[in-house]
């Protein structure tokens, strides 16, 4: 079974599947003056299989890079030049975050909020987003800080049955939960 893991997660198949989903998307594209290429479909989806090697993730069900192309389409900060480079750097980050904030924002909501930033005061800026706003998240989530002080553009609460733990003072990471 681990095999079949491997082969599927990270394999031919798995590469060959994002790449036709990505090129399904182009009808959807196109009302946003964007298109991707075979080219730049099989970039995208060999930066999500190098985003989660790099990160230690596994995705049984997909469809995070077709969420992100068709989140950040609208963007006023991406061109058809750049949209295909954004989107592989999106999903590195996508990853990164999804293991800084411990996998308690679902993906849905960090996707929105990756936007509701980018879009908003990083002015389509990725380092400003990953080394801000993206940090801020993480942050706030490991310090057991619910959904409203963490401005989740879902209006989900993260409640406390959704932490384990937090950090201390000093920054370092407890099992005694969420102080209030």
């Amino acid at each position: 079974m681990e095999r079949f893991l491997t082969l599927y997660g990270s394999g031919e198949l798995s590469l060959r599947k994002t790449e036709e989903n990505l090129l399904a998307l182009n009808g959807e594209l196109s009302q946003h003056a964007l298109t991707l290429s075979r080219e730049q479909a099989a970039a995208i989806a060999e930066a999500r299989r190098h985003a989660l090697a790099a990160n230690g993730r596994a995705e049984f069900r997909g469809g995070i890079p077709e969420k992100i192309v068709r989140a950040f389409a609208d963007s006023p900060y991406v061109d058809n030049a750049t949209f295909a480079d954004t989107v592989a750097e999106l999903l590195d980050l996508f990853y990164t975050y999804k293991n800084e904030t411990l996998d308690r924002i679902g993906d849905d909501d960090l996707i929105a909020y990756m936007k509701k930033y980018y879009n908003g005061v990083c002015r389509g800026s990725l380092d400003l987003l990953a080394g801000i706003e993206l940090e801020r998240l993480a942050r706030d989530v490991r310090a057991g800080r619910k959904g409203e002080a963490m401005d989740l553009p879902s209006g989900r609460d993260v409640t406390d049955d959704d932490f384990s733990g937090g950090e201390d003072e000093e920054g370092a990471w407890t099992d005694d939960g969420p102080e209030d």
